[in-house]
């Protein structure tokens, strides 16, 4: 019996299924988050809309900045260890919290001296987030390595949802730009559980830190940290250079999606 092609039929098969899931999950999650957009641009008005803007363009950079490049890093080193084992996981959960709390508060501490200090419960809202961002990233590890994105498609929909309900949450409570932040914390916290939860279902090795690998892990992250970063700036530098055209201004661009 000839069971030759199989491993490469086995192949195709997943690679085309994992590229099928993300695209489908990432879609249907995407429709939700863009018209939970809509309805804040609408609801906040220019002004109210380019303050919400300009804080999150701000911290944008220094979230991506946070993540040190490990977000590709990470499956790299798991495929030379030939598996996305609990000790990697456990490392990169382990240096991306640390680096969120340092790039949280380098923010924080950069738009008080930048004159950007008006906007502290948008700055200090957007930082609590990029303090959960690690969890769903670290959770999300094992499906992106073992091409398995199929057993979780269901989280993008689900954290979308969330963050629908929560921007209708803010229109009816507190229809300001705080309100539509704190939906979008809502929604990355949902998102740090969902993954957990997921991730522990599916890969319940057990997290721990190595620091050798740590230190592995740094040197190979930081060319596409600075990369990461540098791109981020580039991609929000109009909310910079338009900071002292006041918020109506500002709320005529396209604004990130937290």
């Amino acid at each position: 019996m000839d069971d030759g092609p199989k491993p490469v039929r086995s192949a195709s098969f997943r690679i085309a299924r994992n590229a099928a899931s993300l695209l489908l999950g990432n879609a249907a999650g995407e429709l939700l988050a863009s018209y939970a957009l809509v309805l804040t641009a609408v609801s906040l008005g220019p002004a109210g809309f380019g303050t919400l803007s300009e804080a999150q363009a701000f911290m944008e950079p220094f979230e991506s900045l946070a993540a040190l490049g490990l977000g590709s890093v990470a499956v790299t080193v798991a495929a030379r260890r030939t598996g996305c084992d609990g000790q990697l996981r456990g490392t990169v959960w382990g240096i991306r919290s640390v680096s969120a709390v340092i790039g949280a508060a380098l923010g924080v501490g950069i738009a008080f001296a930048t004159g950007r200090g008006h906007l502290w419960p948008l700055l200090l809202t957007f930082a609590a987030g990029m303090l959960f961002t690690p969890i769903a990233a670290v959770s999300n590890l094992p499906y992106q390595y073992n091409q398995t994105i199929h057993k979780r498609i269901a989280v993008p929909f689900l954290v979308s949802a969330v963050r629908l309900g929560a921007t209708y949450g803010a229109l009816a409570l507190l229809n300001a730009p705080l309100g539509y932040q704190l939906a979008a914390l809502a929604a990355t916290l949902v998102s740090a559980l969902l993954q957990r939860a997921w991730a522990r279902r599916d890969y319940p090795d057990l997290l721990r830190f190595d620091p050798a690998l740590a230190r592995d892990l740094l040197r190979l992250g930081w060319p596409a940290a600075a990369l990461e970063f540098i791109v981020s700036c580039y991609s929000r530098a109009s909310y910079f250079l338009l900071h002292r055209s006041g918020p109506s201004v500002q709320g005529e661009l396209r604004p990130p999606i937290a």
